[in-house]
């Protein structure tokens, strides 16, 4: 009887412990890709008033890299998806195109 209780209980908590989530699990993949999108829209536009100062340039790259390696992730396991697959050459192009502004400014 005393086996018995013990496993009930046992089986109990382990049904009760929580899972780990991912920590993106909230939204999905098209509106993640938006989101980064618009975050990538928001870092060309402020390119273009960037005159060539190198910490602003800096920055944009900062910024942008880690963005294009998100998008080109998700692009990666959406292979089906054309414009994920466009998103992730121009968030690429951005990267290299800031890093190389930044490289040169100053």
């Amino acid at each position: 009887m005393r086996l018995l209780s013990m496993l009930v209980a046992s089986a109990v908590f382990l049904l009760g412990c929580p899972k780990r989530a991912e920590p993106r699990v909230a939204g999905s993949s098209e509106a993640q890709m938006e989101q980064w999108a618009a975050e990538l829209e928001e870092l060309r536009a402020r390119a273009g008033t960037a005159d060539g100062r190198s910490a602003e340039t800096c920055t944009l790259a900062e910024r942008a890299c880690p963005l294009a390696g998100e998008v080109c992730q998700l692009a990666a396991k959406s292979t089906d998806r054309e414009e994920y697959q466009r998103q992730c050459g121009r968030a690429q192009e951005d990267c290299a195109r800031y890093r190389d502004a930044c490289d040169h400014a100053g």
